[in-house]
């Protein structure tokens, strides 16, 4: 039997309506909780967990070490002996894109949130090597943390 032939099996008269409109419900309800959800994603500085992974990096690039500083969750030492390490390191990241995010947890501001990415980072080694890590598709997960309210990056140590 043809596609044409076939005998429509979607509800027909008030039971359509009905169908129609829950369908209806259903979709605006989505929205509205797609929305809501990515409000509750923001931290107190409106920002998505992305782009304050972009603002650290951006200022990574720019060795605004303060801006990086504050965006590192639980820096593992001191402000000084950190910048001295980004110093010697000279990390250097192009075409950083952020592909996904997804947030483990529950509630409004509770939980990290994943950042799956794709860059190339410039990096120089303890004693002088430069070299260049690149991730391609389908990328790196990054963790960030919601700390005093903003999005931090969690540095493995």
């Amino acid at each position: 039997m043809s596609a044409a032939a076939r005998p429509s099996r979607l509800p027909s008269g008030a039971a359509g309506a009905v169908v129609v409109l829950l369908a209806l419900v259903a979709l605006g309800g989505c929205a509205q909780g797609r929305s809501t959800t990515v409000a509750a994603l923001r931290d107190k500085a409106g920002r998505l967990p992305g782009q304050a992974l972009l603002m650290r990096t951006a200022a990574q690039n720019r060795h605004d070490w303060r801006t990086v500083y504050a965006l590192t969750a639980d820096p593992a030492a001191d402000y000084g002996a950190s910048a001295r390490e980004w110093i010697a390191s000279n990390d250097q990241t192009r075409g950083l894109r952020v592909l996904e995010t997804r947030v483990i947890g529950s509630g409004k501001g509770k939980g990290d949130a994943l950042v799956r990415v794709i860059f190339t980072t410039w990096t120089t080694a303890p004693g002088g090597t430069r070299y260049a890590v690149s991730v391609r598709p389908p990328g790196e997960w990054m963790t960030l943390a919601k700390v005093g309210g903003l999005w931090k990056l969690v540095v493995d140590v």
